[in-house]
């Protein structure tokens, strides 16, 4: 064990930040039907992601996301995978959190998001990418969220 933090406080981490915008074009709900308002959702989004720390990572790649959504009343797990593709390379991330829903003043859903993630697989410019980081966002409608993430990330040799 100890080995193994030598090694990785040996590799060159890069801080890396972004935000996406993403849509929905596939989603599927379920009504469990244990209690009111159970749901189960399996969605697909997609959309771009825009890099905003020093280091340029995946700066406009194509970003496809795969959610499932455990929720009751809005409030429950989720999890997914993330793929990043540009150029040739792509990422593929997985990630785990909690969607929480309050209500404004006029009564409105709002749905939040935060969670964690780590990076499974990545091919050229950055294969073997080891890492991960945290994500927050919200929706911005009924079928788009945003989506601000952050971590860091390095080439295992």
């Amino acid at each position: 064990m100890e080995e193994q933090k030598m090694q990785t406080n040996d590799l060159q981490k890069t801080k890396i930040f972004g935000k996406m915008t993403l849509n929905f074009t596939q989603q599927e709900a379920f009504d469990v039907g244990d209690v009111e308002g159970h749901i189960i959702s399996l969605r697909k989004a997609e959309g771009k992601n825009i890099s905003e720390g020093k280091s340029e990572f995946m700066d406009g790649a194509h970003v496809v996301n795969f959610s499932f959504d455990d929720l009751v009343i809005g409030n429950g797990p989720h999890q997914g995978y993330s793929k990043l593709e540009k150029n040739g390379d792509l990422i593929i991330s997985k990630w785990e959190g909690r969607i929480v829903t309050t209500l404004s003043a006029d009564g409105k859903p709002i749905p939040s998001f935060s969670g964690s993630m780590y990076w499974i697989k990545s091919t050229g410019h950055f294969a073997n990418m080891q890492g991960g980081g945290s994500y927050k966002g919200h929706f911005i409608s009924e079928f788009s969220y945003n989506v601000e993430w952050e971590g860091e990330y390095w080439i295992k040799k």
